[in-house]
């Protein structure tokens, strides 16, 4: 087996090198997400692009010579940038976008040539931590090896349309404005500028509110900025969007959920946040808000099957409301943080 390592520049990429890495993505992600139709090249392409406006990546790929340069394992790493509103507070980290090795190359001493370059990257970098995430028993073994900790406890939810209890998620609807007089839902495919500052505020202190156990990370800081020119790239790739929003008598976002939706997943709806400011809880916002975008997101994406999201573990209340939606558990998903110390006693091993 001639395995080479070697840079791989995603940005100046050809066609032809995008095409073996969306081949090397597909054949990975198949084997974790069997069920998921694979995305488009496109919109692969966009979304690594969106993530690189606020983050450098370092790529390097393994790849086997006697196979017409087939990929054989990857690795990407991003660091946020000094120019990123995120990066205080996250400065010593370095993030594992992905790193891993396709399955007949396993046991094959792949991985082990590629984790002392992860090290020598990280340490140039002059990142202290590494964090990333592992869906399988063997990556968990992996990160334990090297004297990592599993520090946060995600859940890969899933619903099935035809398994909801629409009465209830009527009643939900109904029930918002009855115990929040003044206050009300709006939907928006793309955030209007008026309100895209407090949206990005709001946006900001909900999600990091979400849990986060025993990950030692700064917050992320979502600004009108980085949110349009986010938008923009996953709109290029075909990506629509919607959120729901609750507005207080005063003006003020109490709640907001947002689903997305990719043309080539036809089936699958993608909800990433839901959250209520701390002040306006308990008046059954966020229920109102999961029941409402539900409702809109069945008319406006027509041929959606499943709702995924992802919850921390630790997160009883949005778990609770999941639930009772219908939503159930596909797959666990473990972060990791690891010393930079720690991965280079490994790998000197």
């Amino acid at each position: 087996m001639d395995i080479e390592i070697r840079p791989f520049d995603l940005i100046h990429a050809s066609s032809e090198d995008w095409s073996r890495f969306d081949e090397f993505n597909r054949t990975v992600n198949h084997e974790f997400w069997p069920d998921d139709p694979p995305q488009d090249i496109e919109t692969r392409r966009r979304m690594i692009e969106a993530d690189m406006e606020e983050m450098d990546m370092v790529a390097h790929e393994a790849v086997d010579l006697q196979r017409n340069e087939r990929i054989a394992g990857f690795f990407r790493l991003m660091f946020w940038k000094e120019s990123s509103p995120s990066y205080k507070g996250n400065e010593h980290i370095c993030n594992i976008a992905g790193i891993a090795v396709r399955s007949e190359y396993r046991r094959n001493g792949v991985a082990t040539r590629l984790l002392p370059l992860v090290h020598d990257v990280v340490k140039k970098r002059g990142r202290r931590s590494i964090v990333g995430s592992t869906l399988n028993e063997a990556g968990r073994a992996l990160v334990r090896r090297i004297g990592g900790k599993e520090a946060l406890e995600m859940q890969d939810n899933r619903l099935s349309l035809d398994s909801v209890d629409w009465n209830m998620v009527n009643s939900w609807v109904e029930e918002g404005p009855k115990r929040s007089p003044g206050t009300r839902i709006v939907f928006f495919n793309s955030i209007p500028d008026e309100i895209l500052e407090q949206y990005c505020d709001v946006y900001t202190e909900v999600a990091n509110q979400a849990p986060r156990d025993e990950l030692r990370v700064g917050d992320q800081v979502v600004t009108p900025e980085s949110w349009k020119t986010r938008m923009e790239k996953y709109a290029e790739g075909g990506m629509k969007y919607l959120a729901a929003l609750t507005i207080e008598r005063n003006g003020d976002i109490s709640g907001l959920t947002d689903v997305a939706w990719v043309p080539s997943v036809p089936p699958i709806l993608w909800q990433s946040l839901t959250g209520v400011q701390e002040r306006y809880r308990g008046r059954g916002l966020g229920k109102w808000l999961k029941g409402a975008a539900l409702l809109r997101a069945r008319s406006e994406f027509p041929t959606v099957t499943t709702v995924v999201t992802q919850n921390a573990t630790s997160n009883e209340p949005m778990l609770d409301i999941n639930r009772r939606l219908g939503f159930k558990l596909y797959r666990e998903i473990y972060q990791f943080q690891v010393e930079l110390q720690k991965l280079k006693k490994y790998a000197k091993r």
